[in-house]
């Protein structure tokens, strides 16, 4: 039995999802499940390690739950700046 406890994007909070919430049910890709509370279809984070949930829409699931969204956003601007020193070696000079 698929359980999992998590907070949800929605409405921000703290549940638990069972295969009776289960909206699509995907063999390649995560399932769709319909948050017990709000009602709104969420899908696991894919965050490495998150418990939580990403949103899921019409036409685009989101990969990541606002949690895991918002520490890759604020990790970028350090990855850029530590390869920026890199990118002028593998610019060609004409």
């Amino acid at each position: 039995m698929d359980i999992q406890n998590g907070i949800c994007p929605f409405c921000g909070e703290e549940i638990t999802v069972t295969e009776n919430n289960i909206l699509r049910s995907n063999t390649i890709r995560r399932n769709v499940y319909r948050c017990p509370k709000c009602e709104n279809p969420i899908l696991k984070c894919m965050g490495f390690g998150c418990r939580n949930f990403a949103a899921g829409g019409k036409i685009y699931d989101d990969n990541f739950c606002p949690e895991c969204t918002k520490a890759i956003a604020s990790a970028v601007p350090g990855i850029l700046m530590t390869l920026l020193p890199f990118g002028g070696k593998f610019i060609s000079k004409k």
